[in-house]
C-alpha cells in the first residue's frame, strides 16, 4: 500500500484504548532478509510488557497483536524495498505500510495512533503518473514507493491512429525540430501545405486528447495524484483543455517522449513533483509570516492544541528534531509539558500533528533552521481565536 493524506487523516480520527504502534527501519532491497522479521520480534514483545503495564489482558493483548503477529511468516511483505515498516492495531482494526524512507524505531501504545514519522511521505511524491504523449504512441506509467511500472486503464488508446483511425488528408502534414527540450531532444513542430489540412489536424487532435483523457478521469488507481505531461510544446495547452479533471502539474516536460525511457521520464517527472511540492510548503511559510499580526498564525504550544482541538488549524509545522512530552486534557482543555518523560505522557507534538490531520489540516515535519522564528511548532489558523 501506498501512504497519502486519506489514509493518514483516517489513521487520525481513530482514537480508541488500546491503539498500538509500531515503527522500525527496513533493510528489505527486494528479498527478504532476517533483519526485518527480528526487528518485528522484537516490536511485538516491547507492544505486550506496554500493553501488560497498561492493565490489557494477556488473552486480549493475544488477540489485538495476532494480525502483526502473523506478519512474521510473511515472505511478501519482508521482500518490499528498503525504507520503513509502520503497522497500526486496535481493537477490530489492523493496517501495515511499507514506506520507501527510514522510519524510527519505536512501540507506543495509548489512545491514538502515533503518526509524525509519516509526515515525509506528505512532502515528497508518494504516487504520481506520467503520461507520455504523442501521435505515435501513448504510454502512462506509474511511479511509486515500489518501482515504476504502466498500469492498465480501460479504453486508454494506444496511438492517435488507434484513438481516431486512419485519416487521409488532402496535403501532407510534416513534422521537423525545434528548440532543445526538458527531455534532452528538439521539440517538434506540424507543418502542412494548406490551411484546411491544419485546421482539420487541430481539430483531430482534440478529438484525440479528449479520447486519451477520458479514461485517465475515471480509471488511475490513484486519482487525486498528480500527472505530468511529457509531450510535445505545441501538445501541452490543447491536452490541459482537454483534461480539466485530471490533476496535471503546471508544468509538463516538453520533448518528443518515444524516445525516452520510462524510467528516465519518471526520474525527469519526479523532479517536476519534487519542486512544486517544495514551492507549496515555501508558500505556506510565508503565508506564516504574513498573517501574524492578524493572528491567524501562532507559535506556542497550548494555544495551538486549543486551536487544533477546535478544527481551527490550517496547517500546522513541527521541528523534526523535537520532542515535548506531557499530556493534553481535552475535557478542561488544560496542557501539562514535562521537562522529562513521565509514565503516561505523549509526544505533544504528535498529538498536534494527529488532532491536526484528523480535522482536514496539513502537517509539516522541517528542520528546525525552517521553522518560523526557530519555534519547535508553529500553525496557521482557518480563522482567529474569538476575542
Amino acid at each position: 500500500m501506498t501512504m497519502n493524506r486519506s489514509r493518514l487523516e483516517a489513521l487520525a480520527r481513530i482514537e480508541a484504548f488500546p491503539c498500538v504502534t509500531m515503527m522500525f527501519p527496513a533493510v528489505g532491497g527486494g528479498v527478504p532478509v532476517p533483519q526485518d522479521p527480528v526487528r518485528l520480534r522484537n516490536a511485538l514483545r516491547a507492544a505486550r510488557e506496554q500493553l501488560t503495564a497498561a492493565a490489557v489482558s494477556e488473552e486480549a493483548a493475544k488477540e489485538l497483536l495476532a494480525p502483526l503477529a502473523a506478519l512474521l511468516d510473511d515472505a511478501g511483505f519482508w521482500a518490499a524495498p528498503a525504507g520503513g515498516v509502520a503497522l497500526w492495531a486496535a481493537p477490530g482494526f489492523v493496517h501495515k505500510e511499507r514506506v520507501d524512507f527510514a522510519l524510527p524505531e519505536l512501540v507506543h501504545v495509548g489512545p491514538h495512533f502515533v503518526l509524525r514519522p509519516l509526515l515525509p511521505a506528505l512532502d515528497r511524491p508518494g504516487v504520481f503518473y506520467v503520461l507520455a504523449l504523442s501521435r505515435n504512441r501513448v504510454r502512462l506509467l506509474e511511479s511509486g514507493p515500489h518501482g515504476v511500472h504502466r498500469p492498465p486503464i480501460a479504453g486508454l488508446p494506444e496511438s492517435f491512429e488507434a484513438a481516431m483511425g486512419e485519416l487521409q488528408y488532402d496535403s501532407a502534414v510534416t513534422l521537423h525540430s525545434s528548440s532543445p527540450s526538458a527531455l534532452g531532444r528538439r521539440s517538434a513542430i506540424f507543418h502542412g501545405h494548406g490551411d484546411n489540412d491544419e485546421e482539420r489536424l487541430d481539430t483531430d487532435l482534440e478529438t484525440f486528447f479528449r479520447r486519451v483523457a477520458e479514461p485517465l478521469e475515471t480509471g488511475l488507481p490513484v486519482p487525486e495524484a498528480p500527472v505530468v505531461l511529457a509531450a510535445v510544446a505545441e501538445y501541452a495547452p490543447m491536452f490541459r483543455r482537454a483534461a480539466r479533471r485530471l490533476n496535471l502539474v503546471a508544468e509538463p516536460l516538453p520533448g518528443n517522449p518515444d524516445v525516452v525511457a520510462d524510467a528516465d521520464l519518471a526520474a525527469a517527472a519526479r523532479q517536476r513533483v519534487e519542486e512544486l511540492q517544495g514551492r507549496q510548503v515555501e508558500a505556506e511559510l510565508a503565508r506564516w509570516a504574513e498573517l501574524h499580526s492578524s493572528g491567524r498564525s501562532i507559535d506556542e504550544l497550548e494555544p495551538i492544541f486549543r486551536a487544533a482541538d477546535e478544527g481551527r488549524v490550517e496547517a500546522l509545522f513541527v521541528a523534526r528534531e523535537a520532542e515535548r512530552w506531557g499530556s493534553w486534557e481535552p475535557d478542561v482543555r488544560r496542557l501539562a509539558v514535562h521537562a522529562r518523560r513521565e509514565e503516561g505522557d505523549e509526544d505533544l507534538l504528535d498529538r498536534a500533528v494527529a488532532r491536526t490531520l484528523a480535522q482536514g489540516g496539513d502537517a509539516h515535519e522541517l528542520p528546525l533552521s525552517r521553522m518560523p522564528e526557530g519555534r519547535i511548532a508553529a500553525a496557521i489558523l482557518r480563522y482567529a481565536a474569538p476575542a
